[in-house]
């Protein structure tokens, strides 16, 4: 896959959300954020302080908060944004962060089960009443 074909699907991605009823209002979640592939037309469209991401490495969500701080675009420029490092008890969010839309796109396809039911169970608390989530994931054989 080239470059340019790769780097649109992020936008065609962060478009299915916007069609889904995304607004700038919604606090949104970016589950499994990496280094940011969806975090930037996300940032770039909702209100400031409402993307919220994580990622259980490192090095990605470190690489993303120093690419976030350093993008000249207008953007993102300004915007808060909360970019975090987690292992999925979600144990670095306040109590009273809610979030409308949560996105995890091919998370759960690497993470294992283990993680996911530690996500899934953790989630609620954190969760408005009318949320909505989605999550890409690929089904295969075990090993």
């Amino acid at each position: 896959m080239s470059y340019k074909v790769y780097n649109k699907i992020p936008q065609n991605d962060f478009e299915f959300l916007i069609d889904q009823g995304l607004k700038p209002h919604h606090k949104f979640l970016d589950v499994g954020c990496g280094a940011g592939r969806i975090g930037y037309p996300a940032m770039g469209y909702l209100d400031s302080g409402n993307y919220f991401a994580f990622d259980k490495e490192k090095v990605e969500v470190g690489t993303f908060r120093y690419q976030v701080m350093n993008d000249p675009s207008k953007e993102i420029q300004g915007k808060t944004a909360y970019i975090v490092e987690d292992d999925f008890s979600l144990k670095t969010f306040k109590p009273e962060f809610k979030f409308d839309y949560l996105y995890a796109y091919s998370v759960f396809t690497h993470v294992g089960p283990d993680l996911i039911s530690l996500f899934l169970t953790n989630i609620k608390q954190y969760l408005n009443d009318d949320a909505v989530f989605y999550a890409t994931f690929m089904l295969g054989s075990e090993g």
